[in-house]
């Protein structure tokens, strides 16, 4: 019931954006258990660094010993890697994915797409960078990768304004479409 319960969440989403194709993965698992280990010095004068000073009971300990301690390290749940591919014929050049969860809490930027791709010789070829985060087309905000195909859909000819986020920055840029 679990894997057919995500599977089933998959396609749904998968409708929803009018993807038509969807690829899963678990290969980088983060569910797992794994420990780190720690250096903890002796407190001065302890009755724990007194059994370990140079005695008859430890020849090999000095005063200056320390405790190593192992401490298990969890992650609740695994995350899966999750692509959803439709087509998409850009009439800007630019082909852009989701903000990422570092993205968002680097930047404070809740809504908005980071342009991955932008073709050579397209309109926002030299205008729109990789890794830009665009936050408006057009006065729209933009919330997500679907919502920007939305939008790019139904552009004219002419001039088209993004606001963008660059290194921080919020800028305005223009286009021409042909």
């Amino acid at each position: 019931p679990g894997y057919e319960h995500v599977v089933a969440a998959l396609e749904k989403r998968a409708d929803q954006m009018g993807a038509q194709i969807v690829l899963f993965t678990n290969e980088k698992p983060t569910g797992s258990v794994d420990y780190y280990s720690f250096t903890t010095p002796f407190p001065q004068k302890s009755t724990i660094q007194s059994n370990f000073d140079n005695s008859n009971n430890n020849p090999y300990a000095s005063s200056n010993s320390s405790l190593i301690q192992t401490a298990p390290r969890y992650n609740a749940q695994k995350e899966y890697i999750v692509s959803y591919f439709y087509k998409f014929e850009s009439i800007t050049g630019i082909y852009p994915i989701d903000l990422s969860d570092l993205d968002k809490s680097k930047t404070g930027q809740l809504e908005g797409v980071k342009a991955k791709v932008i073709y050579k010789d397209s309109p926002a070829f030299g205008t729109i960078l990789e890794d830009d985060i665009i936050l408006k087309t057009n006065g729209n905000t933009i919330r997500d990768v679907s919502n920007f195909v939305d939008i790019s859909n139904y552009l004219n000819s002419g001039t088209v304004e993004f606001e963008i986020l660059r290194k921080g920055q919020k800028l305005n840029k223009e286009i021409s479409i042909k």
